[in-house]
């Protein structure tokens, strides 16, 4: 796409973004414009990467989630063990 159809679609999806989204977006073009080339780059470089390994990402944030509930059944059932020893214990 040229410069001017990027403008001409960017301005389509602007006019049916709600009107309280156009001060985030304004804030977010106008922070952009600050930013060293460079940066850009890497920025557009990591969305690019994101996106294309999209499936990928989803599939480790399930996996550590996974992992994240096993650690804590461990703990859980480790804590468990010691309230019975305490309870053993007292009565």
């Amino acid at each position: 796409m040229t410069k001017t159809e990027i403008k001409i679609e960017i301005q389509k999806v602007l006019d049916n973004v709600p009107e309280n989204v156009l001060q985030d977006i304004l804030d977010l073009l106008k922070g952009l414009q600050n930013q060293p080339l460079d940066k850009l780059e890497i920025t557009h470089s990591l969305r690019q990467i994101i996106a294309e390994d999209k499936e990928l990402l989803e599939k480790l944030a399930q996996w550590s989630t996974y992992k994240l509930l096993k650690v804590f059944t461990i703990f859980l059932l480790a804590n468990l063990e010691v309230v019975k020893v305490f309870v053993t214990l007292v009565l």
